[in-house]
């Protein structure tokens, strides 16, 4: 690939980026914070607003889980596999009773 054929990729880079994220089940928030790259730049990367750096690209290809190579291919193939879902851990309450002046009670014996 020579440096023009680079610069046209680069120029035209957000749905391959796009395609990539959605393969690998990433929203555009998700990847902004697993990448520390923002979901605007994300954003307009996917709209060929702007071209990204070397450092971004790395970062989101290796968040993606491919080669930032394969980010500058302009067709992109459904891959096999699909990101897991992570199961939220939401946080522990404590079981609250809620009849007869209960929480009251329950209130009190907490915050003593």
């Amino acid at each position: 690939m020579d440096e023009k054929e680079v610069l046209k990729r680069l120029a035209n880079i957000g749905p391959s980026i796009r395609a990539h994220r959605k393969n690998a089940g990433f929203t555009l928030s998700t990847l902004s914070k697993e990448s520390g790259v923002s979901t605007s730049m994300i954003s307009q990367l996917e709209r060929n607003v702007t071209v990204p750096s070397l450092k971004t690209l790395v970062r989101l290809a290796a968040v993606l889980g491919v080669e930032y190579t394969d980010l500058l291919l302009t067709e992109v193939v459904e891959t096999q596999y699909k990101r897991e879902a992570r199961p939220r851990q939401l946080p522990e309450t404590p079981e609250v009773p809620v009849a007869n002046g209960a929480a009251e009670a329950y209130h009190a014996e907490v915050t003593q």
